[in-house]
């Protein structure tokens, strides 16, 4: 087992690191997996009701447009050019009954998309992230996969500020695979739970009769699937994540953290069509050290080293911090390129002037592991980097995911060890691409 798991991660990391920008000729991209009818039913939630509401108002809900940019549609969270791919389902079980609500990003609204008896009767709220292969898989074919979990895992660093300020408490199980058929979806290689919030906390008032409705939406759900069933690695990759009885369950509470829910708007990725550079500008040593607290946070979560995170300092003689879950080095670099780190792109970047580079790695021994530690590590990924993004927010800098970084130059001149492939990197200075912005609120 072990030797298969190892051959088909090394595999995965290979596919979607170095040769991730081969042209994606021998995939046919999936069809979408479901749609909502025109005519759907809207479930409003009573405001008095529950915290969830609030969670959708402040979080989860688009904040603003940029007319002059094709990927305008923005939350609080980064996601993959504003794609918003992932799917958001709320699972309300209680008095005999359960009710399965699918996050409508449009409308900030959750509809109802099915109810049935069942045995259970005390109350339990949960909240699952799912994969929609369909959706981000038109844009990005099977890569959108890997770009879903990062998703995630920026959403759930939101909700993770969210529960702080709010005093709440959640749990969150990082391979639900094993309770995904409880939602009563079609079974397909379209969608795949990525994790499930148990978010009960976030409701006060468990009432029997919660969001009940005598009408169900409809909703139209692909009953075949088009993708490539045969060979797609993504898809081999998928049935052992699926397979998997591993448990990853983390408890979460409340921790520091600087950021507000209301400063979550001031954050920006200041994404633009005609491309992306910076002003001069070197961090202040009070960010710099909140964003290496942050970091350290972040990791004292994280099972053994799976993530190194470097800091790369665009001074005269590089600075570098790596910071590890029980530690922090420094060390200084010559003829490093600011502008060799992203791989060549059809977009404008210049990076002369970047404040920070953001580099994470993954070990590699999660080759030798079982696939749902490398989905797992990838959405924590996601979630440094969406608590980074909002930090940097609140001193008006702008932090930038890269999608095109070079990985071998990363690999060779910057991470010593063997033991770590690049995974994320996102850029931090003071943009120059200030896009008109037009608030939804």
């Amino acid at each position: 087992m072990i030797e298969l798991t190892h051959s088909l991660n090394k595999k995965m990391a290979d596919r979607y690191l170095y040769d991730r920008y081969d042209k994606f000729s021998e995939e046919n991209l999936p069809s979408e997996y479901f749609s909502l009818d025109d005519d759907s039913i809207r479930v409003d939630i009573p405001q008095d009701e529950t915290k969830i509401k609030k969670l959708m108002d402040e979080v989860m809900c688009l904040i603003y447009m940029e007319p002059d940019n094709p990927y305008n549609y923005h939350t609080t969270y980064a996601s993959a050019r504003g794609f918003n791919s992932n799917e958001i389902v709320l699972e309300i079980v209680g008095n005999h009954s359960r009710k399965i609500f699918i996050y409508n990003l449009t409308q900030n609204e959750f509809d109802l998309i099915s109810r049935e008896k069942c045995n259970e009767v005390s109350f339990v709220a949960n909240m699952y992230i799912i994969c929609n292969r369909g959706k981000i898989g038109r844009k990005y074919g099977d890569f959108g996969y890997i770009l879903s979990l990062l998703d995630a895992g920026h959403f759930i660093e939101n909700i993770k500020c969210f529960s702080i300020e709010e005093k709440l408490s959640f749990t969150l199980d990082y391979n639900p695979c094993t309770s995904i058929d409880m939602l009563r979806l079609p079974k397909s290689y379209q969608i795949v739970p990525l994790v499930k919030l148990d978010i009960t906390d976030f409701f006060v008032k468990k009432q029997e009769n919660l969001w009940d409705n005598e009408n169900v939406n409809k909703v139209k759900f692909s009953d075949t699937y088009t993708g490539n069933k045969s060979g797609s690695l993504v898809d081999k990759f998928i049935d052992k994540v699926l397979e998997s009885k591993v448990p990853i369950v983390e408890k979460f509470s409340n921790i520091r953290t600087s950021v507000k829910v209301k400063e979550l708007l001031m954050r920006t990725s200041s994404q633009s069509a005609q491309g992306y550079s910076f002003f001069p500008y070197e961090c202040p040593d009070d960010v710099l050290d909140e964003i290496i607290d942050s970091v350290k946070l972040s990791l004292a979560d994280v099972t053994d080293d799976l993530i190194c995170v470097q800091l790369v300092m665009n001074t005269d003689s590089v600075r570098v911090y790596e910071i590890k879950r029980d530690h922090v080095n420094t060390k200084e670099l010559n003829d490093i390129d600011m502008n060799s780190l992203p791989h060549d792109s059809l977009d404008y970047v210049d990076l002369k002037n970047v404040s920070v580079g953001v580099i994470m790695y993954t070990n590699c021994k999660l080759y030798e592991m079982n696939e749902i530690w490398y989905q797992y590590t990838y959405i924590k990924m996601g979630e440094i980097a969406q608590r980074i993004s909002n930090i940097c927010g609140t001193k008006e800098l702008s932090a930038r995911p890269m999608k095109n970084m070079n990985d071998l130059y990363m690999k060779n001149r910057l991470m010593e060890s063997d033991s770590y492939d690049p995974g994320y990197f996102i850029v931090i200075g003071k943009s120059m691409n200030d896009s008109l912005k037009m608030l939804m609120r």
